[in-house]
C-alpha cells in the first residue's frame, strides 16, 4: 500500500470534521446519562465528560483511519488483479513489439502469455513475449517471441494495428508449461 501515517492522519481528520459536532453532542450525553444514573461517584461531570468525549473521539479517528486503509487496500488489490492491455504494437522486421499499460505484477525479463478473450468469457492462447523494458512511465514494452498459428488472422489484424481487436487481449505474466520447455530445449 501506498499510503503514509500522515495521509491517513489526514484524511481521517478530515472526515472527523464532518461529524465533529455529531460526536460532540453524543460524548456530551452519554456521560451525563451516566454521571445522572450514578450520583454516589466523586467524579466532576465536566471531567467525566471531558474523558469520555475524548475516548469517543479517538474511537471515531481510529475507526476512519481504518475505513481509509481498508478502502485503499481495496483499490490497491482492485487495480492489481487487472491485467494490462495493449497501448501499441510495433514491427521491426519479423519481430514485433507489444507496449502494454503498467502493471505492478510484471517486471523486467519474465515470460508473458497473450490471450483473446471472447464476449462469453472464453479466452484463447495467441502466443508469448518476454518483457525487454519497463520504461520510467511505467509502460511494459514485450518482445513477441511465439505466436500460436492457429488464431493467424487474429494476430495478423493486431500487428495491423486494429485498437478494437486490442481490447479483447489478455497479457498474463505467466508462460505455459510446453512453451517453457521448448523455449529452454527440454522435453
Amino acid at each position: 500500500m501506498n499510503l503514509k501515517k500522515r495521509e491517513i492522519l489526514f484524511e481521517s481528520s478530515k472526515k472527523l470534521k464532518n461529524s465533529f459536532v455529531y460526536s460532540l453532542t453524543f460524548s456530551g450525553v452519554v456521560p451525563l446519562f451516566i454521571w445522572i444514573w450514578k450520583p454516589d461517584i466523586k467524579i466532576p461531570l465536566a471531567i467525566c465528560v471531558m474523558i469520555i468525549s475524548f475516548l469517543f473521539l479517538i474511537i471515531i479517528l481510529l475507526s476512519y483511519a481504518i475505513s481509509i486503509v481498508w478502502d485503499n487496500y481495496k483499490r490497491e488489490m482492485k487495480n492489481n488483479d487487472v491485467h494490462p492491455s495493449i497501448v501499441n504494437i510495433r514491427s521491426e522486421g519479423d519481430t514485433q513489439i507489444i507496449i502494454v499499460n503498467k502493471s505492478t505484477i510484471f517486471s523486467y525479463n519474465i515470460y508473458v502469455s497473450f490471450f483473446k478473450k471472447e464476449s462469453d468469457g472464453t479466452e484463447y492462447f495467441l502466443g508469448n513475449g518476454l518483457v525487454t523494458n519497463i520504461q520510467n512511465n511505467g509502460l511494459i514494452q514485450v518482445t513477441v517471441i511465439y505466436w500460436n498459428n492457429i488464431e493467424a488472422n487474429f494476430i495478423q489484424q493486431l500487428i495491423a494495428g486494429n485498437q478494437h481487436e486490442w481490447k479483447k487481449v489478455i497479457v498474463k505474466p505467466y508462460i505455459e508449461q510446453q512453451i517453457l520447455n521448448e523455449i529452454l530445449g527440454g522435453n
